[in-house]
This record gives structure tokens, C-alpha cells and sequence, in this order.
């Protein structure tokens, strides 16, 4: 299942015109869709630690 960048994007102030088409398709290749809780969470494989990471646009640092 793919899921385009932008719907997950669609209500926050992020945008996706600083990135190249083929960018963006392979960011939406790479979103699997697990169980989390009652709902199901966006996830991808963070290319630094190459893990499972929750697709989220919000970060507590």
C-alpha cells in the first residue's frame, strides 16, 4: 500500500516543492502502514540507523 506524501503532509506547514519527483516517490515507496494502538501509525525505515520509525511531524528534541 502507498500512501502519497502529501496527504500525510496536507495539514501540516511542511511542503514538498524542495524535493525532486523521483525524491518523492521513493519516500512513498518506503511508507508500510503497522497497528498502533487502535489506530494504524505511517512508518519507514530511518536511513541513518536503518529501524522502523513512526512517520511523524512532530518531534519532541
Amino acid at each position: 500500500m502507498t500512501t502519497p506524501v502529501s496527504d500525510l503532509l496536507k495539514d501540516s506547514a511542511y511542503k514538498l516543492s524542495q524535493f525532486k519527483p523521483a525524491q518523492i516517490a521513493a519516500l512513498e515507496s518506503a511508507i508500510t502502514f503497522k497497528e498502533s494502538g487502535k489506530k494504524t501509525a505511517p512508518y519507514t525505515t530511518c536511513l541513518v540507523r536503518g529501524n522502523q520509525r513512526r512517520f511523524s511531524l512532530h518531534r519532541n528534541w
